[in-house]
């Protein structure tokens, strides 16, 4: 059953939970789950179990825990590699996993290095990733573990990862350093309780709620904590078929959260001033407010903040379209993980969005 729930005393009372009204289409299970664990392989707050050229431990420029682990090259031979490796006792089983992320940071540029690298080696067989990054600042690394930029000829045995590398090859005798930080892998998803969320998969998963007369409201707060596994152009609400009616709520192919109000004829958007953060648990919401002869005053907030506002010159018109969660039309999808999704009949105040997100963050944040 589609959980898509109010809370109590602040709506006149949708509750698909009861009716049963929801259906699922594409892969979707109707199967729900919450996001995969992140599981630490290194905190890098020590230098031990790596190796490379000149390792120290910075605690102050870091990213988590006490600090992070630095790799100086003072005096470089153009045209070689440089390798830090991560090699403790043992091997991982990373058959469970789906990404690999960390912190890297360089006083030189990807594009200064012919190669910059990151791979995982089991034996002689690898598995490689190509970075890109700017100089001077901590950039987060993700890769999926299942499929690389190459591998060797033999792939590796990923029940039995040895050691991870992280290598640049020169392009000229400068000096350099590399900092890393924070080396953890993603777990897959495990169950939770149905009535809290479901993953969606961005290719064909999504769940319709029919055109329901009492969710076309012109003053409305939409608001649900979302996993991107893939942050561009995932949509959590929508209500806008090809003539523009209706309203669509997720983010645009610069990862930045929009909300969009469509009045029949055309639609406008408006967007957040930062990407939202993928492998994480984010809440957002949206709160539509009519105002004056034909506007609507639209504000966007992440977790409790708002990071955009505008007031738009059209009014929601709602048209014959069906809600939606995981899709809008026929073409975006959501990719990850929608919880806790519900529809206000009023623009929720600044406060009450805060409330929400207070009540509710216990059961995100500590896996996030």
């Amino acid at each position: 059953m589609v959980s898509l729930w109010v809370p109590n005393g602040l709506t006149t009372g949708i509750d698909l939970i009861r009716s049963n009204r929801g259906r699922c289409f594409g892969t979707h299970p109707n199967v729900p789950v919450i996001s995969p664990p992140i599981e630490q392989i290194s905190d890098c707050d020590a230098t031990a179990g790596w190796a490379g050229t000149a390792l120290t431990t910075d605690t102050a420029d870091k990213k988590e825990g006490t600090g992070s682990l630095v790799d100086t090259v003072a005096t470089p031979t153009d045209t070689t590699w440089y390798h830090t490796d991560y090699d403790p006792t043992g091997t991982w089983d990373l058959s469970g996993k789906k990404h690999m992320l960390f912190w890297l940071k360089s006083d030189r540029a990807s594009t200064d290095f012919t190669f910059a690298r990151v791979f995982i080696y089991e034996g002689v067989n690898w598995r490689r990733w190509d970075l890109t990054f700017s100089a001077g600042v901590w950039t987060q690394m993700k890769e999926l573990l299942s499929t690389g930029d190459a591998e060797s000829g033999t792939p590796p045995d990923i029940t039995s990862i040895d050691y991870v590398r992280v290598s640049f090859h020169t392009a000229d005798t400068t000096a350099f350093y590399k900092k890393i930080d924070d080396l953890r892998v993603t777990a897959k998803p495990s169950l939770i309780n149905p009535s809290v969320g479901w993953h969606f998969d961005g290719t064909n998963d999504y769940i319709t709620l029919g055109n329901d007369g009492s969710l076309n409201v012109a003053d409305a707060t939409f608001g649900a904590w979302v996993y991107l596994t893939d942050a561009t152009e995932s949509v959590f609400f929508s209500k806008l078929g090809s003539a523009n009616y209706g309203y669509i709520i997720g983010t645009n192919a610069a990862d930045k959260l929009t909300a969009a109000v469509g009045n029949g004829s055309s639609f406008e958007a408006s967007v957040a001033s930062a990407a939202l953060p993928e492998d994480s648990w984010s809440f957002v919401a949206v709160t539509f407010a009519q105002t004056g002869t034909a506007d609507t005053v639209v504000k966007i907030y992440e977790n409790c903040s708002i990071v955009g506002q505008a007031t738009e010159t059209h009014w929601v018109s709602h048209g014959s379209y069906d809600n939606q969660l995981g899709r809008w039309h026929e073409a975006s999808l959501m990719d990850g993980y929608i919880a806790l999704p519900f529809i206000v009949n009023k623009a929720w105040s600044a406060a009450q969005v805060s409330n929400f997100y207070n009540a509710t963050k216990g059961m995100f944040a500590p896996r996030g």
